[in-house]
């Protein structure tokens, strides 16, 4: 009995013994999926400031994290896929951003964490503030490359593509009228329109025909008066920015006039005295006529619109004269006419 009580602790304790040496494996793989599950938690964001740079702005990015000390890590930062030579344990760059509108820029950051190396990246794009600067620096910047291919010319190459020897944004600004078609002696309002700089905050000389008529900071706006039919007015604005760029921009004022006559194709009793009006189905003749000075020396092109419709194949070069026919009864009916000079 003794004996086998004996043998039976024996083979307990050998199962016992295997079934230990059977789960122990299993401790194993869980201590390597912690492992991989603490790797997951090496996470970091990179920030922007600005986080959309104007061109040619100093832009600086930061990286951010709470999981992982960076005083223990080595960092590796690109900008465009361009290493940047910074030391290994910055948290942060600066860098100037492209001076071309609408340029991308790509900023990764590449850690090293106890032999682990993990990445972030950010991108953003450029956007464009005008304050003339810019345009003169890239301008010349553009102009001292083609120099050093082509040799310097007699006349700078500044001057040959802005056409003045000062940096100068082109078509940065407009002059705009109250009045687009005004008769002889009228008075007329020219202002001064631009989305690139502020007007108010600008030098501002107005001339009329060559002579300077005024000047004066925030003078944005200049009134003049139409001479005689036929006549012209060059109204010229030199507009000179807060970082002393200068800008030019002019309009030509021509006094114009223009008669309408209409008339039915209808019938009416003999007695009646009256014009005869339009009636449904019934063509109505509309034309126009320039002054007859300025017609025996221009050739001009009609554009004739119907209720805001242009009518291309009746409209041309002297087609002055337009038919068409009324809408029911108790509708208006709207003309419109564009008269414009064929030589232009």
């Amino acid at each position: 009995m003794r004996e086998y009580f004996k043998k039976f602790i024996i083979r307990t304790l050998s199962i016992f013994i295997g079934i230990v040496f059977a789960v122990s494996p299993y401790a194993s793989v869980s201590a390597q999926t912690a492992t991989s599950t603490d790797d997951e938690f090496l996470i970091f964001a990179i920030s922007l400031n600005p986080r959309v740079p104007s061109v040619g702005e100093t832009v600086t990015a930061s990286i951010e994290t709470s999981t992982f000390p960076l005083a223990s890590a080595e960092i590796q930062w690109f900008v465009n896929t361009i290493a940047q030579n910074t030391s290994s344990s910055s948290r942060t760059i600066s860098f100037r951003a492209p001076l071309t509108e609408g340029t991308t820029i790509t900023v990764k950051a590449v850690i090293t964490v106890n032999g682990k190396k993990i990445e972030q990246s950010i991108d953003t794009q450029t956007r464009f503030i005008d304050d003339g600067s810019l345009i003169q620096e890239s301008l010349q910047k553009r102009i001292q490359e083609l120099e050093s291919l082509y040799g310097p010319s007699s006349q700078s190459l500044f001057e040959q593509v802005t056409g003045s020897a000062e940096p100068n944004p082109t078509n940065s600004f407009s002059i705009v009228s109250d009045n687009t078609n005004p008769g002889p002696s009228q008075k007329v309002n020219l202002t001064v329109q631009s989305f690139s700089f502020d007007p108010d905050q600008s030098f501002i000389q107005w001339f009329e025909n060559g002579k300077k008529a005024f000047e004066g900071t925030g003078e944005k706006t200049y009134a003049t008066e139409t001479g005689d039919l036929g006549s012209q007015k060059i109204i010229k604005a030199r507009v000179t920015l807060p970082l002393g760029q200068i800008v030019e921009s002019s309009i030509t004022v021509t006094p114009f006039s223009l008669s309408l006559y209409w008339w039915a194709n209808t019938s009416v009793p003999y007695w009646y005295k009256g014009k005869a009006l339009p009636t449904k189905d019934n063509l109505v003749y509309v034309s126009a006529f320039p002054p007859v000075a300025i017609q025996k020396q221009k050739t001009f092109i009609y554009q004739w619109t119907l209720n805001n419709e242009v009518k291309t194949t009746v409209s041309g070069v002297g087609k002055q004269t337009f038919s068409f026919r009324p809408r029911l009864k108790g509708l208006s009916d709207s003309i419109e006419i564009n008269v414009s000079d064929a030589k232009k």
